[in-house]
């Protein structure tokens, strides 16, 4: 499973945390999207649609040196309609990336909806959940299933971080976990650094990721608020 096709199973999880706020029941999965939020993608204009959700979003030139981009998308889950897109800092080797001090990873996800009501309520179900169900959103977001990957994922930590004075709304949290690679009997810990902002009808996120430690506070608002940015320009 590649980052795009987890991403889409992040994206189903959070949105059924906003059906589960609206009242899904937990036995049934939720619809996609729930009552009340609605994607502004018109099937009759995708490629106005998708130059405008590109608008949203960071672009290379925004990141720190190094970073390139992997993967980028603009996909469909039962009717919404967001862009992700994954960047590798491909200045640092794979055998190096135990040993680095500095971001190794970030990604982008932005969602744009019909109206501020829906964005709204999207984002006040994400600064209701816990720092858990955050966690297991950026977990699934960000990590392919153990099942793929051959890795016992243990030690998961997360916790809310303060961040102010972005967009309408903004809301951040990190999450630490150890992954275990049996061919080589090693532990790595990863630390996840996530800002979601909310200006208008638009929700933006960006992650940074980085190995052994908290990613630098100043690398996290910087690119909070280049995001912030983009997305207050793209809904003029």
């Amino acid at each position: 499973m590649n980052r795009l096709a987890i991403a889409a199973v992040g994206l189903a999880l959070m949105v059924g945390v906003v059906g589960l706020a609206c009242g899904g029941g937990q036995e049934e999965p939720p619809e996609v999207p729930p009552q009340g939020i609605r994607a502004t993608i018109p099937a009759e204009v995708p490629q106005i649609e998708e130059a405008r959700l590109r608008q949203l979003t960071l672009e290379p030139a925004d990141l720190p040196p190094g970073f390139e981009l992997q993967n980028e998308a603009v996909a469909e889950e039962g009717g919404t309609i967001h862009y992700i897109a994954h960047y590798m800092n491909e200045q640092i080797s794979p055998e190096d990336f135990v040993r680095a001090d500095v971001p190794i990873t970030i990604d982008v996800l932005v969602f744009l909806f019909d109206d501020e009501a829906s964005s709204t309520a999207f984002f006040t179900t994400l600064q209701s959940s816990s720092s858990d169900a955050l966690g297991e959103y950026t977990q699934v977001l960000r990590r392919q299933p153990e099942e793929d990957l051959g890795v016992e994922q243990k030690g998961v930590q997360a916790a809310h971080l303060q961040i102010e004075g972005l967009g309408d709304d903004s809301l951040a949290w990190q999450v630490s976990e150890t992954v275990r690679f049996p061919d080589t009997d090693t532990d790595t810990k990863f630390v996840d650094a996530t800002v979601c902002i909310r200006r208008g009808r638009a929700v933006g996120m960006v992650d940074i990721g980085m190995i052994d430690k908290p990613p630098p506070t100043a690398d996290i608002e910087t690119l909070a608020a280049k995001l912030d940015q983009h997305l207050a320009m793209a809904l003029r």
